[in-house]
């Protein structure tokens, strides 16, 4: 395994992260623009996470939920995106 972590942080994870809970597995991430466009996309092989932080949630702030996922894994490779 990875010794440094790789950090991700999103407004809101998809619920593939359930595929975690059980051990390793393949990750794809992919950022996206503010027009829902993919500029940057990762592939993640035998990630396994170490830290999930979900954030504060107030009801009486404006303030955006940011979701925090640490994964220690065995090899990262950045992928181009086409346009």
């Amino acid at each position: 395994m990875a010794k440094t972590p790789f950090t991700v942080m999103s407004g809101l994870f998809e619920s593939g992260l359930a595929y975690l809970r059980n051990g390793y597995a393949d990750v794809q991430i992919i950022l996206m623009d503010g027009r829902s466009q993919p500029t940057c996309f990762w592939y993640v092989r035998d990630a396994m996470p170490t830290r999930w932080d979900a954030g504060d949630l107030d009801a009486n702030s404006n303030t955006v939920l940011i979701e925090t996922l640490e994964l220690t894994y065995r090899w990262i490779r950045q992928i181009p995106v086409k346009l």
